[in-house]
């Protein structure tokens, strides 16, 4: 769908002058280690029936998905004068609270330098702003002594493991709890493509790219009480299965933040490789059944490689036969289905399941093939002989 058409109802509360700045920040896939799009919300803003005068918003508030909350950040416009920088409130929190002119123009430069002809320029000031969030989340978990043990473990995750710091986000809340969001490592290009019917409002499910989060709470900062929870993006948990069925290891009190994200990491990459291993394995056997029996071949799955379908011939008397290859191919046998194409069984094509195919997962592509062919030559006569039991088409 076209992002400029879907904006439409949004763009136009604004003037002219930032439409561009707000489609900017509301098309951008790319912010912090969730990759979620940010949100506005402009309020319950309403004109008088008797308003000639179009008038446009000039406040809103700005949602960002930051370390598994949502930020609320109030963005504040000099009224129609939009070459002014605008304010921003840090709604319900001390952040830059009374900030110093050198902290804005040394750590927030493209607010100092505010420039409207830039459509990039509130997108540049955001990220920005949640560099220095973050560089603050980070002093308050190494000064305040309720978090020596925390912080130290932090400092060992973000300078000597594998994880990148930009996908650590840190969020110590008001409560004093210390929530990490951490983006895990995994080439997943190896896994088989995602297959997704369209929805009804043009989007898609996995819009960005393959995303693994895991999100660490420290409900207490002595690591006494910790909540853990694997985001996989949607399809990643197509391919590899939901994160509940990962069985993810629970995080004991003697355990240290780099261990458990280096556990975690290993979990998952032993879970790709093994899909990979297996999608391979399909890919070959699908190939060389095409390969051998391409003129009698009906269909097959070139994308995911999970069936095929192929008329079979026997004498002049033919059956569909549909072959059904699981997850866990090869070590899990195929299925086997034989369709009559002459005969019904309630109102259906008369069908039946050959389980008696003889096969190895030790076996190759190629041998289980030659020994299904020759078995099926075999049980086609006896399948036509138990089909003309029932009625004919």
């Amino acid at each position: 769908m076209n992002n400029s058409l879907s904006l439409n109802p949004v763009l136009t509360n604004f003037s002219p002058n930032i439409r561009e700045i707000i489609k900017n920040i509301l098309t951008d896939v790319d912010f912090g280690v969730s990759a979620q799009r940010l949100k506005i919300n402009t309020g319950s803003y309403k004109i008088s029936p008797n308003e000639y005068i179009e008038k446009y918003i000039d406040s809103f508030i700005l949602e960002i998905p930051y370390a598994g909350k949502c930020l609320e950040w109030e963005i504040i416009f000099k009224e129609e004068d939009y070459t002014y920088a605008p304010d921003i409130d840090f709604i319900n929190d001390l952040f830059l609270f009374d900030p110093d002119i050198d902290i804005i123009s040394d750590n927030i430069p493209s607010l100092a330098n505010w420039n409207i002809t830039d459509s990039k320029c509130l997108n540049s000031v955001i990220r920005e702003l949640l560099k220095l969030y973050k560089e603050y989340q980070e002093m308050r978990l190494h000064t305040e002594n309720c978090y020596s043990r925390l912080s130290s473990e932090y400092q060992d995750l973000v300078n000597n493991s594998d994880i990148p710091d930009t996908q650590v986000e840190l969020y110590i809340d008001n409560g004093g709890a210390v929530h990490l969001l951490i983006g895990i490592t995994v080439d997943f290009s190896c896994l088989p493509p995602y297959i997704q019917s369209s929805l009804d409002h043009g989007d898609v499910l996995n819009p960005h790219k393959d995303l693994a989060k895991l999100k660490v709470s420290f409900v207490k900062p002595d690591c006494s009480k910790v909540q853990n929870n694997l985001q996989l993006s949607p399809h990643l948990e197509q391919t590899i299965g939901s994160a509940s069925k990962l069985r993810i290891p629970i995080y004991k009190k003697e355990t240290t933040l780099e261990a458990y994200v280096a556990d975690i990491t290993k979990l998952l990459k032993d879970r790709v490789e093994q899909i990979a291993n297996h999608h391979k394995m399909k890919s070959e056997f699908i190939t060389a059944l095409v390969a051998r029996c391409g003129l009698s071949m009906v269909e097959y799955d070139n994308l995911l490689f999970s069936k095929a379908t192929l008329l079979f011939d026997h004498n002049n008397v033919y059956a569909l036969v549909t072959i059904t290859l699981g997850d866990k191919f090869p070590q899990e046998k195929p299925k086997i289905t034989l369709n009559s194409i002459y005969n019904l069984k309630n109102d259906k094509p008369y069908s039946q399941n050959l389980d008696s195919c003889p096969y190895s997962p030790r076996w190759k592509c190629d041998e289980i093939i030659k020994r299904l062919l020759a078995h099926l030559q075999e049980q086609i006569p006896q399948f036509h002989a138990v089909a003309q039991q029932h009625f004919s088409i």
